[in-house]
């Protein structure tokens, strides 16, 4: 586990650019997608296509969709400013003493 993070760590430290989610254009589609499923939801218990606990349900897994989404654009929209402090060579150096 500890090779991975390292791993994925330097592997953002060495490619600053921002990552698909943290890019302005892809809250259009994001949200028009959320839009789309709640709509589709509704349709379908409205049509009592759809149970009771099913649509709660339904509607609770896109709240967690949505909550992780804005989590991992945060994060994405803070990480330039924690690159600095982050040595790559210390990393470098664990991931050598963890493969050898």
């Amino acid at each position: 586990m500890e090779l991975s993070v390292l791993k994925s760590v330097l592997k953002k430290v060495n490619n600053p650019a921002p990552g698909l989610i943290a890019r302005r254009w892809f809250l259009v589609p994001l949200w028009f997608l959320v839009l789309l499923s709640v709509l589709g939801i509704l349709q379908l218990h409205e049509a009592e296509l759809l149970g009771g606990m099913l649509y709660m349900l339904l509607l609770l897994f896109l709240g967690i969709i949505i909550g992780a989404a804005t989590m991992l654009r945060v994060a994405e929209k803070q990480w330039p400013f924690i690159t600095p402090h982050v040595s790559a060579e210390s990393i470098e150096k664990r991931i050598d003493e963890i493969n050898a």
